[in-house]
């Protein structure tokens, strides 16, 4: 990054309202923020990291115990590797080797990344640490968490740190509900089988309207808002739901022509575009009307 401002400082203070100022950006490469963290999820397989790695992140971590956390940053900078694709094995290490580390200097270094550094992978190695600790009673520190979330790059690490804690579905959707590009898609994944029905409903309403592309949350959307009871049981849905489930399983259709798992992993695509169509009979919303004509001439 240009700045040398801490890329917290950043976000903090371009916060209006429960969101980022329209346009505020973290990367400053040919990436959307999230993007290339989003693609590796997706899109790639993500293999443990071979030995040289591991040797290389505990030399990071050592050097992190004894309170030199700048030579840690270098060295960690010089791996040269997305953080995304070691988090598993810096953990790994954390757990393997607590007799030679200093647990608070771990945490303190983790606190300091999140907070100091200017460098998007270091703040990523700060909160994929941090997801090690429990700080569930710490709402200052979780504050942080949540505030760093509401940049796209960083929503992904934010949500892995808040799955843990005791209200993981509220803190996702807080977060999920400030963000509306790829941390939108990542939360939605990362909420539970059953959430509140305030949560499924938001998933209806709006979940489905991320800036990326609907058809990577359309399964998680359509099972975890319990669309298909709703096809099932409501006599008449209200058109703001009935729109969110097309627009849902129009994504799915779409998304059966990319690599990306839809609504036919269920098994029962075609009932429930079934049950999608005897449910649009009588709508007076255009967008329904067009997207039920296209269902249909998909069975």
């Amino acid at each position: 990054m240009a700045s040398n401002k801490s890329i917290y400082s950043l976000i903090s203070s371009n916060i209006e309202g429960d969101k980022l100022k329209e346009g505020f950006s973290i990367r400053k490469d040919n990436f959307a923020d999230g993007a290339y963290d989003g693609i590796l999820s997706y899109h790639s397989e993500i293999t443990e990291p071979d030995e040289k790695t591991k040797s290389a992140i505990l030399a990071v971590l050592k050097k992190a115990s004894t309170g030199n956390y700048d030579k840690a940053n270098e060295m960690y900078l010089a791996i040269g590797k997305p953080t995304l694709t070691l988090i598993d094995g810096i953990q790994d290490i954390i757990y393997d080797n607590q007799q030679s580390l200093n647990e608070n200097k771990i945490y303190g270094y983790a606190l300091s990344l999140i907070l100091e550094s200017s460098e998007i992978e270091l703040v990523k190695l700060g909160l994929s640490i941090l997801e090690i600790f429990d700080i569930d009673d710490d709402e200052d520190v979780k504050a942080l968490v949540s505030i760093i979330g509401m940049s796209d790059e960083f929503s992904l690490f934010s949500v892995f740190n808040m799955r843990k804690w005791s209200d993981a579905d509220e803190s996702i959707f807080d977060l999920i509900t400030s963000v509306t590009g790829w941390g939108r898609i990542h939360g939605i994944h990362f909420l539970s089988d059953n959430p509140s029905d305030e949560i499924k409903r938001w998933l209806l309403t709006d979940g489905w309207k991320n800036s990326v592309m609907t058809e990577y949350s359309s399964l998680d959307i359509f099972t975890k808002s319990g669309a298909i009871d709703l096809l099932q049981n409501e006599d008449k849905l209200e058109p703001e739901i009935l729109r969110g489930i097309a627009e849902t399983v129009k994504a799915t259709q779409n998304a059966k022509s990319m690599p990306i798992v839809g609504l036919e992993h269920l098994g029962n695509f075609m009932e429930i575009k079934k049950l999608f169509l005897a449910n649009c009979e009588g709508t007076e919303d255009e967008e329904v009307k067009k997207i039920a004509e296209f269902i249909q001439g998909t069975i």
